[in-house]
């Protein structure tokens, strides 16, 4: 149960990011950070399908929102923001956070499919892995689990193709100088 109190948190932090957009009904506020019920509703929507069923979900959300705004009003209270090892953290994080929207934008590979073929390929070519006790498992029993894995490993594959397509775009458009050997 802790785990998954500790898990819950680290999503609500994670929903906590997004803030409305317009004012909407005040749930909570704490010393003078306002908790809207719009915030409270996206922090439900990330609570994992598992548990969702937790009885008083709700209020345990609330009360870690407000946990949250508790630390970051003592955080600030600290002057944390201007600490130069926090200035440093914030900045890579800033970073991480833009570079995942910008390849959000703009990186979408395309639709990939696997067909049975391919799977079945798959599995002839590496029939010596797919046994138990020197005995082949059935390709039937394997069919769903292979293809699954086999589509993720292609959707992967698109998206680096993607992402370096992407990045020799920007590379061709950008002045980029190396100063040191490899």
């Amino acid at each position: 149960m802790k785990k998954s109190i500790l898990t819950l948190s680290v999503l609500l932090t994670l929903s906590s990011l997004s803030y409305a957009k317009e004012p909407t009904k005040v749930v909570a506020e704490v010393n003078g950070i306002k908790i809207t019920e719009q915030q409270l509703e996206e922090a439900l929507k990330s609570v994992p399908p598992n548990m969702k069923n937790v009885p008083n979900l709700k209020g345990m959300v609330l009360d870690n929102l407000i946990k949250e705004d508790l630390l970051y009003s003592e955080a600030l209270k600290e002057n944390l923001e201007n600490d130069p090892e926090v200035k440093k953290a914030l900045a890579a994080a800033k970073k991480r956070i833009l570079i995942l929207y910008l390849l959000k934008k703009h990186v979408k590979p395309p639709k990939v499919e696997i067909s049975d073929a391919e799977v079945k390929a798959f599995y002839e070519k590496n029939k010596k892995v797919f046994s138990m006790n020197g005995k082949p498992i059935d390709f039937n029993s394997l069919k769903p689990r292979l293809k699954e894995v086999l589509l993720e490993n292609k959707r992967k594959e698109a998206y680096i193709k993607s992402l370096n397509e992407y990045i020799k775009k920007l590379k061709t458009s950008s002045k980029v100088k190396v100063f040191t050997n490899k």
